[in-house]
């Protein structure tokens, strides 16, 4: 069974890696990573070089708060929370970067 938060599989070590299941957590989860990156907590999965793009970092957290919105009412209880959590760890972190 796929772990939605990490996108990995409980298989043996060395086991082809699949893709996350499709989910409302796997979603936010890639805008949040995306979010890291552009504030460098997270290296470029294709340079592996880290660097601050705050407007870029904006952007997800940006997306993230309107997907917040538009699903309010029709999230579980541990995406609503997964979701409200990574905003706010992402908006603090926000702050941080952006004031150095």
């Amino acid at each position: 069974m796929a772990d939605e938060r990490t996108g990995t599989s409980g298989g043996a070590a060395g086991a082809e890696a699949r893709p996350a299941p499709a989910s409302f957590t796997v979603l936010c989860a890639g805008i949040a990573a995306q979010v890291q990156v552009g504030l460098g907590l997270l290296a470029h999965p294709v340079t592996g070089k880290t660097g601050v793009d705050l407007p870029t970092a904006k952007h997800g957290i940006d997306l993230l708060e309107m997907l917040e919105a538009k699903s309010k009412g029709n999230l579980d209880a541990g995406e609503a929370s997964f979701l409200a959590g990574a905003l706010h760890h992402l908006r603090m972190a926000f702050v941080e970067v952006a004031k150095k």
